[in-house]
């Protein structure tokens, strides 16, 4: 049957009485489904993998595409060859360079050579992330490079996943960060550590909050507050009994005034509203109330 679509197509037949559907072209292929299989097709109408049609399939990135088949999983080539001679139980897609695969119930990484980075199986793993995974084995994580080397000799209760080269991690019931060395960011350890974002990141202490920087340096040591956000143009609003204010990157509080309301700073500007008066303020501290 199948054979026969190929036979069709070099007579001349139109992909869409040759198969029951034929999806859009992406990147000069389409998938074609025929009696509950499926495949694809190039625009010179011929079959990508004529001898193996598969149970699904999925998009091509970056010159594969997931399939299915048995039960079991695979990439293809453009070229219609399996990029694996192993299947397996689940295949992620490729990021950094790896893609998780899952086998007998056990997780690793495969890169697009076909080498699998670790000897160790894992129990669960997370996609690659600032040339990290997260890796879990016997309910505690830790992160794996690219050479296949575990980033640290102490495991953890949680990892997230690496953001702007560092990743948060707990232990005993606290929080910290972990560089790609595999060094502890900090020297205290916090209550909460939220993902970095734009180079920095949030911490927690004692209900009160702060602002991190890759190098583990609390922004503002001295003065902690009940709320802290993320940096726009350089700026970040903090909140503090009920006041705000904005704090620079390095720790400087912008105006001696404390506000009753503040936005995000767009275009060198920030809406601030105090004593019912509405102004705003630019980014050297001059209000315009």
């Amino acid at each position: 049957m199948w054979k026969n679509a190929q036979k069709r197509l070099a007579n001349g037949e139109s992909p869409n009485s040759v198969f029951d559907y034929v999806h859009n072209y992406r990147n000069g292929l389409a998938q074609v489904d025929l009696n509950g299989k499926s495949n694809f097709i190039t625009i010179e109408r011929t079959i990508l993998s004529p001898n193996l049609w598969f149970d699904e399939v999925g998009y091509f990135y970056n010159g594969f595409a997931e399939v299915k088949l048995n039960g079991q999983y695979n990439f293809i080539t453009t070229k219609g060859e399996m990029r694996f001679s192993q299947w397996f139980d689940y295949i992620n897609d490729f990021e950094e360079g790896f893609a998780m695969v899952k086998l007998n119930r056990k997780w690793n990484y495969i890169n697009d050579k076909g080498d699998i980075l670790s000897t160790q199986w894992f129990d669960e793993t997370r996609s690659f992330s600032y040339g990290c995974g997260n890796v879990k084995l016997n309910g505690k994580w830790n992160y794996i490079n690219a050479k296949g080397m575990i980033l640290s000799n102490q495991w953890f209760e949680e990892a997230s996943s690496f953001s702007y080269g560092c990743g948060n991690v707990k232990l005993n019931g606290k929080w910290n960060y972990i560089d790609g060395n595999g060094k502890i960011l900090s020297n205290q350890w916090f209550d909460r550590a939220f993902i970095f974002y734009g180079g920095f990141g949030h911490v927690r202490l004692n209900n009160k909050a702060n602002i991190i920087n890759t190098k583990g340096e609390i922004l503002s040591p001295q003065l902690w507050f009940d709320d802290v956000n993320d940096f726009e143009d350089g700026l970040a609003v903090v909140e503090l009994d009920n006041k705000r204010n904005f704090i620079d990157t390095r720790g400087v509080i912008l105006s001696k005034q404390w506000f009753d309301e503040a936005s995000y700073f767009s275009d060198g500007f920030a809406e601030v509203k105090l004593n019912g008066k509405r102004g705003k303020i630019d980014v050297n501290g001059k209000l315009y109330l």
